[in-house]
């Protein structure tokens, strides 16, 4: 069983249409050849199929024809990405650490925390920081002070 899933999938690749029974095949036109084993029988078709497939409308398919040319990352190749995106993202923090503008944001924000106008969630995105399911719980202080 798993060996002859193993040629369905190289034939495939060879681009060789497997279908499941044979009436569907002499619809289509072309040949038509059955492999059979002691499981199961398997009708091969060749021939004229190739047509309909170069030229499709099918938005699925030609994402998935475009993406199987495509060749996929190797574990160098993705820690090389993850290395170039953290370096911009401590350039990136660095430059705005050094911005006037920035020092000048985070004064006014420790002086209205300190004076109780805003609240540290107002500033920090806790679930981003912690992540949504480490976050602490929120309290609402406004809706409890409504109520009394």
């Amino acid at each position: 069983s798993e060996q002859i899933e193993d040629v369905m999938a190289q034939l495939s690749e060879m681009g060789v249409n497997l279908i499941e029974a044979e009436e569907d095949s002499q619809e289509e036109g072309g040949e038509v050849a059955t492999v059979s084993s002691s499981s199961s029988a398997v009708v091969i078709q060749t021939g004229n199929t190739k047509e309909g497939q170069d030229r499709t409308d099918d938005p699925v398919r030609m994402y998935l024809r475009e993406m199987g040319a495509v060749e996929l990352l190797s574990r160098e190749g993705e820690i090389a990405i993850a290395k170039r995106i953290e370096a911009g993202r401590d350039a990136m923090i660095r430059g705005l650490c050094e911005s006037p503008l920035t020092f000048e944001a985070i004064m006014v924000w420790r002086d209205e925390l300190q004076t109780g106008r805003v609240l540290l969630r107002e500033i920090i995105d806790l679930e981003a920081t912690y992540g949504a399911e480490n976050a602490p719980p929120v309290v609402e202080e406004e809706e409890e002070e409504e109520e009394e």
